[in-house]
């Protein structure tokens, strides 16, 4: 004779322990995003490269938080941004965040912006 948990609590454990797992790994983050070349940003610059968390995407906002790029950060956290095309920024603001994507029953879905950092392009 084996004793066993009726269906609907087996499901409610196996959806518990998801995300259960998912907000550990959101405590357990670096939370750092930095900006590693170039210094200044101006309205020529094609590539931007930095430092988040592992794995952590990280998405640049225009003024009108319209989204200009979007890279995934590796095992180490560096991130690249190529081809960019900024021109028409020139004087205004852009922010540049980091978040988690995950993929909790069967729904990407953003955890938490992580960081997020606002830099002004230069003319």
């Amino acid at each position: 004779y084996k004793a066993s948990l009726p269906t609907m609590y087996q499901e409610n454990y196996l959806l518990w322990s998801k995300w259960l797992k998912n907000e550990l790994k959101f405590q357990c983050i670096n939370r750092i995003l930095e900006v590693k070349k170039p210094k200044n940003v101006t309205y020529k610059t094609k590539t931007i490269s930095g430092k988040t968390h592992a794995k952590a995407w990280v998405r640049i906002l225009g003024p009108n938080n319209k989204k200009i790029a979007e890279v995934k950060a590796d095992s180490k956290g560096n991130f690249t941004f190529k081809d960019l095309n900024l021109k028409a920024l020139g004087g205004k603001k852009i922010t540049i965040y980091s978040f988690i994507r995950d993929n909790f029953e069967s729904r990407i879905f953003f955890g938490e912006i992580v960081k997020e950092i606002t830099i002004t392009v230069s003319k």
